[in-house]
């Protein structure tokens, strides 16, 4: 799931990023850098704190049950 939400967001950045290199807007690129490195950091936030206390519960809990 990660790293569908991780490959969204890369293909979601280059499409934008092309896209504001096409305009030739230097304003719209930076505003498009910003809000990108924030929602990677959000995502990798989540991967790395949330995500992997997760997996490990869920892996205690398969070895448990067995």
């Amino acid at each position: 799931m990660i790293r569908l939400v991780l490959k969204n967001l890369l293909i979601t950045g280059i499409i934008t990023f092309t896209l504001a290199i096409v305009n030739n807007d230097n304003i719209v690129m930076l505003i498009w850098l910003r809000s990108w490195m924030v929602a990677l950091t959000i995502s990798l936030f989540f991967n790395v704190v949330v995500f992997s206390n997760s997996k490990n519960r869920i892996i205690g809990y398969k070895n448990n049950k067995q």
